[in-house]
């Protein structure tokens, strides 16, 4: 896992879900912004899985468990779409806003465990 596109990755996750946490606060409905956000996040996990097939093609290798970290790479691509199919499954509720939210969080976690595992290091 690159470290400069880990770091670019958990700021926008964090920042994808402070958007959604105040669109729930401020906004009756599911808010575009919230859903363009939540779509940001799938983007980039897309991408992060194509750039981490790319390395593992090459030879790279997760320090403790290349596995683990595809498992944990293909969950946050399972809640983000997920999240995005709620949030415009009820997207005439304010608590979708709240799902996106808590799902760019998690992801956000989810990647700090990621690059625990391909670097051997928690990275903060």
């Amino acid at each position: 896992m690159i470290e400069l596109w880990f770091w670019f990755q958990l700021w926008t996750y964090l920042a994808a879900g402070v958007i959604s946490l105040v669109m729930t606060i401020f906004s009756k409905h599911l808010h575009s912004v919230t859903l363009i956000a939540q779509m940001a996040v799938l983007a980039g996990l897309v991408l992060q899985l194509l750039l981490s097939s790319g390395l593992t093609v090459f030879g790279e290798r997760a320090e403790t468990s290349t596995l683990e970290f595809f498992g944990y790479l293909i969950v946050a691509l399972m809640v983000s779409v997920g999240a995005i199919i709620w949030g415009l499954i009820d997207r005439e509720n304010r608590w979708s806003n709240a799902v996106l939210a808590l799902a760019a969080f998690t992801i956000a976690v989810m990647i700090i465990r990621m690059q625990q595992l391909w670097t051997g290091v928690s990275p903060v």
